[in-house]
């Protein structure tokens, strides 16, 4: 029982902290509305002056197709067309560039053939995009060694992605798990 109740605090506790960092990223990205006529014009004629450059309409756009065929679509072969070679990584415990995402999302579909994503949110400022997305899938494959237990799962996760030349180029994410990992048998409460 007290096992069960520390891990409970523990998860709560760690998703504070991931709202509180979410928040922070977002802060310091999206700035206050305040933003003048003056600047934006500026922003403009400098995104124009830039030939690989995308507005911020075109970078949603771009994200948004990422989603469909990648997490939804499960085209691995997509990331090439949307990730750069070097992306850089900014969650611990996620290994950095192209080729270790098309690995995480290889074990990914295989433990949930089904998995999909609906955008929530969507914000683009510069050359930043950020997405809050909802998850639904079923666990039929192995996943973090857990056997398949054909449970619905559900989770959600804020990403901030860094477009630059056209594709995504730098990653933060956070994730609300706790469903998916207790109903793949990862996590248990003691019950």
């Amino acid at each position: 029982m007290k096992k069960a109740i520390s891990l409970s605090i523990l998860i709560l506790v760690a998703a504070v902290v991931a709202i509180v960092t979410i928040g922070s990223l977002i802060s310091q990205i999206v700035p206050v509305a305040s933003v003048t006529t003056t600047t934006t014009t500026a922003t403009q004629q400098q995104s124009a002056s830039q030939p690989n450059s995308l507005d911020e309409e075109s970078k949603k756009i771009l994200v948004r197709s990422a989603i469909q065929e990648i997490f939804n679509e499960h085209n691995i072969t997509a990331i090439d067309k949307y990730i750069k070679e070097d992306l850089i990584q900014n969650n611990t415990g996620f290994p950095e560039g192209r080729e270790a995402r098309k690995q995480f999302f290889g074990m990914l579909f295989y433990a949930f053939p089904d998995l999909h994503a609906s955008i929530d949110k969507m914000v683009a400022q510069n050359d930043h995009v950020v997405v809050f997305l909802n998850w639904n899938g079923t666990h039929t494959g192995v996943f973090q060694g857990m056997p398949a237990t054909n449970n619905p799962i559900t989770m959600k996760t804020a990403h901030i992605f860094r477009i630059e030349d056209g594709m995504i180029a730098e990653q933060w994410e956070t994730s609300d798990t706790l469903d998916l990992l207790a109903k793949t048998g990862v996590i248990s409460f003691g019950q």
